[in-house]
């Protein structure tokens, strides 16, 4: 009996050890496409503040949560280009959301979904006039949000 459960459980290792991970890549290569980071690189473009790119739905030591809402707090209140997102999946689709203050000013909201079952991709860029993080989740809230596309984002 004890042999079938070491080998049942290294059967499960081993099979878990070969599950492709659910994002492309940690930091800022999680969620989007090529497409999109690159959009979001640009637009982040000489911005000293990176508060990260975060998987939402893993566990979170409570400081390092603390440190990225105190960073995205600091920048939107002291108005300076930075670059921050989350990446979740829920139900059916994998989400990216970014929030950038690109060196111009404008405080751009950015959301990628990829509904894989459906091979669909939805993307939106928004302005917007304020924006927070909750604390507690760091789920971004944006507020008075003009739309500027829907897609790969093209600028001037």
């Amino acid at each position: 009996m004890r042999a079938a459960a070491v080998l049942s459980l290294a059967w499960l290792t081993g099979c878990a050890s070969t599950t492709p991970p659910i994002w492309p890549g940690p930091g800022w290569q999680m969620g989007g496409n090529a497409e999109f980071r690159a959009a979001v690189a640009r637009l982040a473009e000489g911005a000293t503040i990176d508060c990260g790119m975060h998987e939402m739905g893993r566990p979170l030591d409570p400081a390092v949560r603390r440190r990225v809402h105190d960073c995205v707090s600091r920048a939107l209140r002291g108005n300076e280009a930075f670059k921050f997102g989350t990446a979740r999946m829920p139900l059916d689709s994998f989400v990216t959301e970014v929030l950038v203050r690109s060196s111009d000013g404008k405080l751009w909201f950015l959301v990628y979904d990829w509904i894989p079952i459906e091979e669909y991709v939805t993307q939106w860029n928004a302005t917007c006039s304020t924006a927070s993080v909750d604390r507690k989740t760091l789920y971004v809230d944006a507020a008075q949000c003009k739309e500027h596309s829907e897609g790969p984002l093209t600028l001037p």
